[in-house]
């Protein structure tokens, strides 16, 4: 199985050589595959992710607290570390897409719509979520009224001041 990770990251490479020798003591033979981030996020086209071109692929996801920005089918670097499947492996049959929740004119249907969209992440299970780093700021002892809610550190950017 080819695992693909960002070159220009010293940590996936890292934590690729760790996971790799874990699914070798499971048995699972692991090539590993860097790519720089602009090559392995890149446009279809030019992208091992857009086109598909791997099998697994290890991730950062920030998607913040508001299920309705959620769209792990375009992942960006973030906090959430973890393995997307390629398509080899187990491609998505779904696409949720950002702002869905503006849409979304009533709790009740915003509840609903969540929950189609964590029944469809059970069932096909395009990400495994392995862990999710403590984050750790580093701010000028002047900033009032900065809050980090252990999702997104600035939540309540509009209330900050120096």
């Amino acid at each position: 199985m080819g695992l693909s990770y960002r070159t220009d990251s010293i940590t996936d490479r890292n934590r690729g050589v760790l996971i790799a020798s874990m699914l070798k003591d499971a048995g699972i033979e692991t090539d590993l595959k860097g790519y720089t981030t602009s090559l392995l996020y890149g446009p279809p086209g030019t992208g091992i992710q857009a086109d598909g071109k791997f099998d697994a692929s290890l991730q950062t996801w920030y998607a913040g607290s508001d299920p309705g920005r959620l769209d792990p089918a375009h992942l960006r670097p973030g906090r959430t570390e973890g393995l997307q499947l390629g398509p080899a492996t187990a491609a998505p049959r779904w696409t949720p897409r950002s702002g869905s929740r503006s849409r979304t004119t009533t709790v009740r249907r915003a509840k609903r719509a969540y929950a189609t969209i964590e029944e469809l992440l059970a069932r096909d299970t395009p990400y495994v979520y392995l862990w999710w780093p403590r984050q750790i700021e580093a701010i000028n002892t002047d900033l009032k009224g900065f809050r980090p809610n252990g999702i997104i550190e600035d939540w309540n950017a509009y209330e900050w001041s120096i």
